[in-house]
């Protein structure tokens, strides 16, 4: 439990600060009827970062955070200018194009940046887990800085989302109060996609917004279903990411996606003039999709099965070795149909006698994807043995992103090789992206910063390596 509090407290207290601005801002999103400004917004901040990252500053750093919000305030006038009293092109059209190009430009830069692809994974997906108490109030200061903003000008701000004609009619200048809300929301989404990634940011802004529309009209009443059902929501992901040793990210998606299912239901069944009926009809659809789901099941199992029976023995799936088998052979027939599933590998992988010294064996083969699954398997399986060879494979491993997860793995275990391990993948001489990556975690465990520059070479971190050397001998 203590590990629990430790390692999920700041990630929650950032989604709490998160849902508090999100909610409020994606009642006017709702309302305005531009649902994908919020994620166009956040892909050309992430497109800012990106930028920074080709020519070789940090995105977690100021300058990093400088660049995105530059970028994502041209994204404001963008949309803020393209706004039209009668429209004769849709502005979500205009909104959807801003952000292909964005998406295509980002993974163009990327492409030309060492570690580009994973750059480009993080800015979708986010890196929550590891957020550090420091990042968290400063967004959180960031963020009463704009609400503040919205409740000084709340009646211009809600006058142009709510009741557009009524300010046309009024001979409001639209557009520009249209620019200072948008800047405005730049400055939140920069700072959001820096910690959440564009999904989460994406899910954080319209989901509990939606959810609140189903049941309230008032905003007091919206903000307050918006803001309870959202942190309730990333407390059930946050925990289910602990629980089954998934991506936090995705989890809270997934969980506050089900919310908005959830709350669908109710408000079906609460609208119905016939009670009894509109009960069955959602047992009918909710069964509907359990046979569904039941049925790919049984067909892929099925097919899997055939596959195995007819074609190749070492696929079989009922943890049977075959005479003579070697530890290559054995990965193929136990990967077959995990699909890189790593609680699936790790689950058959558990169920063999000697599963450490295949492990082992798997740690050592020239096949990269291979190493991969296996470092993920031993992170699911996570007693003794396997942080035992997490441990060895921080030190023996030469690709640096793949000893990273390792760290991710042990650190997330509370074992203290992880954050000896962290310290070890700030030298100079790996990859700019995994010193940032790793100095983000260590930060995240010390709250500490050392002076440490992640894109800095030539021996400039010699002094913050001994800080860290020094902190890191005491854990």
């Amino acid at each position: 439990m203590h590990n629990l509090m430790e390692l999920m407290a700041a990630p929650f207290a950032a989604c709490v600060v998160l849902i508090g601005i999100h909610a409020y801002l994606g009642m006017h999103v709702i309302q305005r009827k531009v649902i994908f400004v919020d994620l166009a917004l956040a892909q050309i901040a992430a497109l800012g970062a990106t930028f920074s990252f080709l020519l070789g500053l940090s995105p977690h750093g100021n300058t990093g955070y400088a660049f995105s919000l530059v970028f994502a305030i041209a994204g404001a006038a963008i949309f803020a200018f393209t706004r039209m009293r009668h429209e004769r092109i849709p502005q979500e059209a205009i909104i959807g194009i801003v952000y292909a190009v964005a998406l295509a430009a980002a993974i163009l830069v990327a492409d030309r940046a060492p570690e580009g692809a994973e750059h480009i994974k993080e800015t979708m997906v986010g890196s929550i887990l590891w957020v550090t108490w420091p990042t968290v109030l400063k967004t959180a200061f960031i963020y009463a800085l704009v609400g503040s903003l919205h409740v000084v000008l709340r009646k211009r701000f809600l006058q142009i989302s709510f009741h557009p004609g009524q300010a046309y009619a009024e001979g409001r200048w639209v557009r520009l109060w249209d620019f200072i809300f948008y800047v405005s929301f730049a400055f939140v989404i920069t700072s959001s996609v820096a910690i959440a990634g564009v999904l989460l940011v994406f899910s954080f802004l319209v989901i509990p917004a939606v959810i609140a529309t189903l049941f309230a009209t008032g905003i007091r009443t919206r903000l307050a279903i918006g803001w309870s059902t959202g942190i309730a929501a990333c407390l059930i992901g946050l925990l289910a990411s602990y629980r089954f040793d998934v991506p936090s990210g995705p989890s809270v998606v997934v969980s506050l996606g089900s919310a908005l299912v959830l709350a669908a239901s109710l408000y079906y069944l609460r609208a119905a003039e016939h009670k009894a009926g509109a009960a069955f009809k959602l047992a009918a659809g909710v069964i509907a999709v359990l046979l569904v789901v039941a049925g790919v099941s049984v067909l892929f199992v099925a097919g899997e099965r055939f596959h195995i029976e007819h074609e190749h023995d070492w696929e079989r799936s009922d943890g049977e070795a075959p005479a003579g088998e070697g530890p290559q052979d054995t990965w193929m027939r136990l990967s077959a149909g995990c699909a890189g599933e790593r609680a699936c590998l790790a689950a058959r992988l558990g169920e063999q006698e000697n599963w450490p010294d295949l492990a082992a064996a798997w740690l050592a083969a020239p096949d990269v994807r291979e190493r991969e699954a296996t470092i993920e398997a031993l992170g699911a399986l996570a007693d003794n043995a396997a942080l035992d060879l997490l441990a060895a494979a921080t030190e023996t491993e030469v690709d640096p992103l793949l000893r990273l997860a390792a760290v991710r793995h042990l650190v997330a275990h509370g074992d203290g090789r992880g954050t000896r391990a962290a310290v070890r993948l700030l030298g100079d001489d790996l990859p700019p992206l995994v010193r940032d990556d790793a100095h983000e975690l260590l930060r995240s465990l010390s709250g500490e910063d050392f002076d440490y520059d992640p894109f800095a070479a030539g021996g400039g971190n010699a002094a913050a390596l001994r800080r860290w050397s020094e902190w890191a001998a005491g854990r």
